[in-house]
């Protein structure tokens, strides 16, 4: 739909439109806010969309958005490509794809503010924290009109403020995740709570944080078991974790013993140990993961739990709060909340 076919469904003329629709109005424009707001009613409920290549080339811009993510094999990254692209094709917009670390995200950046890209969607673990270069960056491009929404990453530090606000912040609520947890294993009777930490990650923390919390609220017992050090990048369980743990669950009196371990990949790991031990998954242990992971939905015999992020949801909203900070609105932060979901019930086998 063109301004002219807007302008014979609304009755207000074009060039009112232009004006009541543009996302930065200048000082000279004389349409009231109560006009702006009925008129930007109507054309979202006829369909209108703006042309955005047309905006762009009187901006100089170009009408494409960048996509930065780390180059990290899971299924998570897939299924959030799958969510962004697909709304992205919904919307007519064009995207482009980067993949890689620190250094790779200075690149991008660069290259962001080199092609004036009207907004990008950056982060899940892409951007380390205290990376001053590329907090630089950002600023620049922000400064220059730029938009950003920091996919399931929370900046640090944060961007400097900016009337309306340039970014937005997307991610999934891992403290709520990690209290989901603690109340499933509860709500089973466990008899034992056994806490598995990663390292030093904020997503690890928050989730520990959290099924601590269920805890002690509940006035619930619990043990932690370090699975890996804090500076330990290897995503490897200690050597000495599995015959440490063998033993804590061999001193059970009795009852099932819940564990949560915030990690599909260490879940399963820990799976396949206590089974070549002897030990019965969900009879004697009861286990909970984090991120609902593809290979997860292919285990079969093995009762367990996990809590799920969707990323294709998490994605698709991405491009949505994207296309509202171009559109001249002010940024903001979004937190998802998980759900838990339970895998190969005792009581269905």
């Amino acid at each position: 739909m063109t301004l002219r076919e807007l302008s014979k469904r609304t009755g207000y003329s074009v060039s009112v439109l232009s004006r009541a629709l543009n996302p930065t109005p200048d000082a000279s424009c004389n349409v009231s806010a109560s006009t702006r707001q009925k008129i930007r009613r109507l054309a979202h409920e006829l369909g209108f969309r703006p042309n955005r290549l047309a905006s762009c080339v009187r901006r100089g811009k170009a009408p494409s958005f960048g996509v930065f993510l780390p180059t990290y094999s899971g299924s998570l990254i897939s299924d959030a490509v799958f969510g962004i692209s697909r709304a992205a094709a919904e919307r007519c917009l064009s995207l482009n794809f980067y993949f890689g670390e620190g250094g790779d995200y200075r690149s991008f950046l660069k290259r962001m503010i080199d092609n004036g890209h009207l907004g990008v969607i950056t982060g899940s673990l892409a951007i380390r924290g205290g990376d001053s270069s590329a907090a630089r960056l950002q600023e620049r491009y922000m400064d220059e009109g730029g938009k950003i929404v920091f996919f399931n990453e929370h900046p640090n530090p944060l961007p400097k403020e900016r009337e309306p606000q340039s970014y937005s912040v997307l991610s999934y609520d891992d403290h709520a995740g990690g209290k989901m947890a603690a109340a499933y294993l509860h709500a089973q009777h466990c008899q034992n709570l056994l806490l598995v930490t990663l390292g030093s990650a904020p997503c690890y923390l928050e989730r520990q944080a959290g099924f601590e919390e269920f805890c002690l609220e509940n006035k619930l017992a619990y043990k932690i078991m370090e699975g890996w050090g804090a500076n330990d990048h290897r995503r490897k369980l200690l050597p000495d974790f599995f015959e440490e743990l063998l033993n804590f669950l061999r001193q059970q009196s009795g009852g099932t013993t819940g564990i949560f371990v915030p990690s599909d990949y260490m879940l399963l790991d820990i799976m396949m140990h206590l089974s070549t031990a002897g030990i019965q998954i969900g009879r004697q242990v009861l286990p909970v993961g984090y991120n609902f992971s593809d290979f997860m939905r292919r285990i079969s015999g093995w009762p367990f739990a996990t809590i799920q992020q969707d990323f294709v949801k998490e994605g698709h909203l991405a491009i949505t709060l994207l296309e509202e900070l171009i559109d001249g609105k002010s940024g903001k932060q979004v937190r998802l909340q998980p759900e838990l979901r339970r895998c190969n019930p005792a009581e269905d086998s």
